[in-house]
């Protein structure tokens, strides 16, 4: 009888049988690794010539466009040199340093620049950009030039030709000369990888620019460019209106004109060029490979010591990890067997295997199962109380909805906050909606329709009729949806009696609207006192002038108004523009037209603000009226504002400018008033900010600056 093989054995065989399928995939995953990484190189190749052929070609878009637009700019078409020059020298700031734009007349003479070049003193009628733009009616890219110093790198130009009137001659040419090292610094973003070349050939076969790290690689700007690059590239034609062809580029592996095997990508024309610009990018294919050679080196020892270890892993492992557990597991299930439940296996088996640890753990779990039960009824309990203890400490009635009986389930604090003082045998919606008010139905209803169709929370406040003695009480709502282990949702929530809150907040509206009107009251008392007391004989001699009466009222006026806008948006802020219009209003037209000029953001201002705001206002209109502006028909004034946002530690802050024009010429006063006081001492501590009055000829200036919410110091903020 043939003995059955032992576990390790069987565990050997096993190692065996692995091995080989284990060698047969690491060498499959290295051939695939190679050929992935190539096609990857290949791709990265091809990928960096277009994003550089198209950034490059946004860039050529651009240009051509501003030329357009300075092509038909009557400045430019009148060949005015002054008006020319002036126009381009004002455009220089707008473009890059390395963009030189210029204008060249009929017989190719420099007729200006953005650098304010002399007319008539450069000589391009020979450039190519010229002759080629006055030949083909098109836009047109030269071949590489040597520049002067401030064009890095040697230039390329850009030109295109000033039409005339139909059937006439072009009027000359535009064009713009670029710094090649500049375009350099634009392809750069790419981002290149080590060992890798950027090569940009120009109309003539020659680099016009290179990207590269490896020197044995670099090519100058002007030199002919490499027989390797010009195979890849389809020929310039020289024939006008050549339409770029529609490819998507191309990838070859060749070597590198330093002998070095390479992978190449081409973009065979830079867009919006006509083909001028041809475009290649190469990668070196060692270093693209050099991951894949060392991973097949890698994967070589590892499998040796894989092989080693595997075999050592079904000797020990097998006799350690297998024979020793199962013989734990076997003697506590002896013990187990006898009663001795308290013997628990997965001690001895911590670190094993993690099957045979799992499954100690589970028989282990079994014998626990009765002692846990007990726990876990006995913590039930514990949490019911405490919960409870809760609710009934927060004067809180806790009620659940089981969405899919209809079942409500609730504390017996919940059916006497409806008035029961024992609890009802049987609660359902009907019943709650009963004691709801009829005004308050509608809302109750849709707040609970709107829960239950979606997981928002419930949150509702509403009046119900208490039973047995009527009274009538307010309740806040609030329940939540919870999905139960077995998906059934239930509707958990609570309910508070918050009657007193609502009174109190009654109560404190009326308090504050009774304030108000006090406040208001006392207003008119003291502008009736004022009056009465301020009442004098009139004429130079009088102890009280006139002026100084109408004053102080229109002061107490000004105060009254801005405190009527704050009582009516209930203390919350008041609008901006009102207080403006406000202290603007009786001056605002005359038959002569409109004198006040208004402009800012729809804005509101704090409490603290408005106030003195509106104060201010009024006593610039008051002193433009009598002095300014305002005292003459055609006198203006112009009020703007604006809001700076908040910035780091600096709160936002409002900017207001006040400014008088077409008023008697002003002088700076030699005595400083009452109002010229109140504007430069007061109100700039009043708003926390600063006021700035200017006595100019033209009018008076005031700027004020006030941050909408009060700045604290450190030690405050800390």
């Amino acid at each position: 009888m043939r003995t059955p093989l032992t576990l390790l054995a069987r565990l050997f065989l096993l190692v065996a049988l692995a091995l080989l399928p284990a060698v047969l995939q690491i060498y499959g995953a290295q051939v695939q690794l190679r050929e992935q990484r190539t096609q990857a190189a290949r791709d990265q190749a091809l990928r960096l010539a277009r994003d550089a052929s198209a950034r490059l070609g946004r860039f050529v878009e651009g240009l051509r466009e501003a030329l357009v637009v300075l092509a038909e700019a009557p400045p430019i078409r009148s060949g005015d040199p002054v008006a020319c020059t002036a126009m381009l020298v004002q455009l220089r700031d707008r473009f890059a340093q390395q963009v030189l734009l210029g204008v060249v007349d009929p017989e190719g003479w420099l007729l200006c620049t953005t650098l304010g070049t002399p007319p008539r003193t450069i000589y391009d009628g020979d450039r190519s950009f010229f002759r080629l733009a006055m030949e083909r009616g098109e836009v047109v890219v030269s071949e590489w030039e040597p520049a002067a110093p401030f064009l890095r790198g040697g230039s390329v130009h850009f030109g295109l030709p000033i039409r005339g009137a139909p059937g006439q001659p072009p009027l000359g040419a535009v064009g713009a000369a670029v710094g090649v090292d500049w375009l350099a610094d634009l392809l750069r973003p790419i981002g290149l990888p080590p060992g890798a070349t950027l090569t940009v050939v120009d109309r003539e076969a020659r680099v016009m620019l290179q990207l590269t790290d490896t020197p044995g690689l670099a090519l100058r700007p002007g030199t002919p460019a490499p027989q390797q690059l010009l195979e890849l590239l389809p020929p310039f034609s020289h024939q006008p209106n050549q339409q770029e062809p529609d490819a998507v580029g191309t990838v070859v592996d060749g070597p590198g004109w330093d002998g070095s095997p390479r992978i190449y990508g081409a973009a065979p024309f830079v867009p919006a060029t006509g083909g001028a610009l041809r475009l290649v990018v190469s990668l070196d294919a060692a270093r693209a490979l050099a991951p894949v050679e060392a991973a097949a080196r890698a994967g070589i020892i590892l499998m040796l010591g894989g092989t080693v270890m595997a075999l050592a892993a079904a000797w020990v492992g097998g006799r350690r990890f297998v024979l020793q557990p199962l013989e734990v597991l076997l003697g506590a299930a002896d013990q187990w067997e006898k009663g001795q439940y308290g013997t628990r296996a997965a001690p001895a088996l911590r670190g094993s295997i993690p099957e045979l640890a799992r499954l100690a753990g589970a028989l282990d779990r079994v014998a626990e199962a009765a002692a846990g039960r007990d726990r876990a009824t006995a913590a039930l309990r514990e949490n019911e109380a405490r919960l409870s203890l809760a609710l009934e400490a927060g004067g809180l009635a806790a009620w659940e909805l089981d969405r899919a009986t209809g079942l409500i389930q609730r504390s017996a604090r919940h059916d006497q906050l409806f008035g029961y003082a024992t609890p009802v045998a049987y609660w359902t919606w009907l019943i709650f909606l009963r004691h709801v008010l009829p005004e308050d139905r509608v809302l109750v209803k849709a707040a609970f329709r709107a829960q239950r169709s979606g997981p928002a929370a419930l949150t509702l406040e509403f009046r119900i009729r208490r039973a047995g003695d009527g009274d009538i009480r307010w309740l806040e709502a609030r329940g939540a949806l919870h999905e139960g282990p077995e998906g059934a949702g239930k509707v958990l929530g609570v309910l508070v009696d918050v009657t007193e809150r609502r009174r109190i907040e009654a109560r404190l509206r009326l308090t504050v609207g009774e304030l108000n009107h006090r406040v208001k009251n006392t207003l008119a008392a003291v502008q009736s006192i004022a009056a009465q007391t301020l009442r004098g004989p009139e004429g130079p001699g009088a102890a009280i002038p006139s002026t100084a009466r109408l004053a102080f009222q229109a002061r107490l006026l000004a105060l009254a108004r801005s405190h009527e806008v704050l009582t009516r948006e209930g203390w919350t802020g008041a609008d901006l523009g009102e207080l403006v219009a406000l202290a603007l209003a009786p001056h605002e037209t005359t038959p002569s037209g409109r004198r006040c000029l208004t402009e800012g953001p729809l804005l509101r201002v704090p409490p603290r603000l408005a106030v003195p705001l509106a104060v201010a206002l009024h006593e610039l209109a008051i002193n433009a009226a009598r002095h300014g502006a305002l005292s003459v028909p055609e006198g203006q004034v112009a009020v703007r504002w604006r809001l700076e946002p908040e910035q780091q530690n600096q709160p936002a802050m409002l900017r207001l400018s006040w400014k008088e024009s077409g008023g008697p010429p002003v002088r700076v006063p030699m005595r400083r008033g009452f109002g010229t006081r109140l504007l430069e001492g007061g109100l700039g501590r009043e708003l926390g900010g600063s006021v700035h009055l200017g006595f100019h000829s033209e009018g008076v200036v005031c700027d004020i600056a006030a941050p909408l919410r009060p700045q604290t110091s450190a030690a405050e903020a800390a």
